[in-house]
């Protein structure tokens, strides 16, 4: 069974919806009046950090700073280890943010962060728990445990 229209169905079919008359209406051809409609951003490996995505790229779109990414920086640490956060976002001021989304805080992984902080302390740091608030973290000491 096939789904596509052939150029006369189509034709029958935005006769029987009025759709040409619209767009003649509006003063636009009739290919063009619509525009598709682009939703946010959606990238990460799970829903949540999904749904931070579309925040952040709501957010960017409100203008409340200038650029953001997913896993596009990568920190090395002492004992040839690396630690990619989850989001980065430039601020119109020049600063750079490095948001963290911790859901179930393993040991490992607070502890890179912290050793992220301790060697590469020019960035402004957010640590985002379960309710979504960005918790700003302005040393080594303020990773929780767990």
């Amino acid at each position: 069974m096939s789904l596509r229209m052939t150029p006369e169905q189509v034709a029958r079919h935005r006769q029987r919806i009025g759709a040409d008359d619209c767009m003649a209406e509006a003063g636009q051809p009739a290919e063009r009046a619509v525009e598709p409609v682009r939703g946010p951003r959606v990238i990460g490996r799970n829903r949540w950090e999904q749904a931070y995505a579309a925040v952040l790229d709501l957010r960017h779109k409100a203008g409340e700073f200038r650029e953001w990414g997913y896993e596009r920086i990568k920190f090395r640490l002492p004992g040839d280890v690396f630690y990619t956060p989850d989001y980065d976002i430039l601020r119109w001021d020049g600063f750079v943010e490095i948001h963290e989304l911790k859901g179930m805080a393993r040991r490992a992984g607070m502890d890179k962060l912290r050793a992220a902080i301790e060697l590469y302390g020019g960035f402004h740091w957010y640590l985002v728990r379960g309710e979504n608030v960005p918790i700003r973290m302005l040393s080594p000491k303020d990773v929780p445990s767990r």
